[in-house]
């Protein structure tokens, strides 16, 4: 753990030579307290801005976290309530007043408002001294890998903690004083997301698991199961197909890909684009035959 530690510290310092700033979302929880931490112990007090934006959803608990890792760290913080502001954003969405409280669809666009707003406020700040600030997100591995994320999430300049799973951030968490009532908490999720407790017999740890095998290690279902037979773990068929189907399901989100028509006209050819290279204009040829 501590090489892990020190390989993502030096990762850190080297991302922000020589003297960019860092600025944060900190909901509360483990993986952007963690997150945090690690910026704090990387860059050091005087190169990091939290922010905590609550809302009507927020947790009670997080907010007290949020204040107990600041006092803990003694950085530049801010704390501004955005549940106004997002209401006020869904109102002028048209029709959206006319939508079922309690369908999906209005649930969606009410998180995704709260979190393009977070994102707008701190990527904001870090634009208003331009070259100064990168914005820094706290998504996991797990959540990465799974889409437990809104739709929009990675526009952040840097994520540390993308390559670790839970039970690494929580051994993390512990190495760099984190205190434990955060560390040990059970991790809270958004409305849009599905809680792996709520997937998974084991919870987190499972997926946790099954994430690594199929993922990282890329084995087959039946050299899944040969592995839980050598370690005397039975594993249940369904969850390793669900996993699939979450990562698989997913990859839009993770890519961020635009679909797009192929366009094979127009006069794009190899001949074509070497003309116009050595002419300095693009000058398509009629006699040519497109597909």
């Amino acid at each position: 753990m501590d090489k892990l530690r020190d390989l993502t510290t030096d990762f850190i310092k080297y991302l922000f030579y020589p003297d960019l700033k860092a600025t944060i979302p900190v909901s509360g929880g483990l993986d952007s307290v963690t997150t945090t931490y690690l910026l704090v112990k990387s860059l050091g007090p005087k190169r990091v801005v939290a922010f905590h934006l609550p809302h009507e959803l927020t947790p009670s608990a997080d907010t007290e976290n949020f204040d107990l890792a600041m006092v803990r760290l003694g950085i530049e913080h801010y704390k501004i309530h955005i549940g106004d502001i997002a209401k006020e954003i869904i109102r002028k969405i048209p029709f959206f007043h006319c939508m079922d409280e309690n369908r999906y669809e209005f649930t969606r666009a009410e998180i995704n408002a709260v979190f393009g707003t977070r994102e707008a406020t701190i990527l904001s700040f870090g634009k208003s001294e331009e070259g100064v600030y990168r914005a820094v997100g706290a998504l996991d591995r797990a959540e990465y890998l799974t889409g437990n994320f809104p739709k929009g999430f990675c526009t952040m300049d840097f994520a540390p903690i993308l390559g670790m799973y839970r039970v690494q951030i929580r051994g993390l968490a512990k190495k760099l004083g984190v205190p434990d009532e955060i560390v040990y908490r059970r991790a809270e999720y958004d409305t849009e997301c599905v809680s792996p407790q709520e997937l998974f017999e084991r919870g987190e740890i499972a997926q946790d698991l099954f994430l690594y095998l199929i993922f990282d290690l890329k084995l087959s279902d039946s050299e899944i199961h040969k592995l839980g037979r050598i370690y005397g773990v039975k594993l249940k068929q369904e969850e390793l197909a669900l996993t699939r189907y979450l990562i698989a399901h997913s990859e839009h989100k993770r890519v961020l890909h635009i679909p797009y028509p192929k366009v094979t006209y127009l006069g794009i050819n190899e001949r074509n684009l070497f003309a116009a290279y050595k002419s300095g204009k693009m000058d398509f040829h009629r006699e040519e035959k497109y597909e």
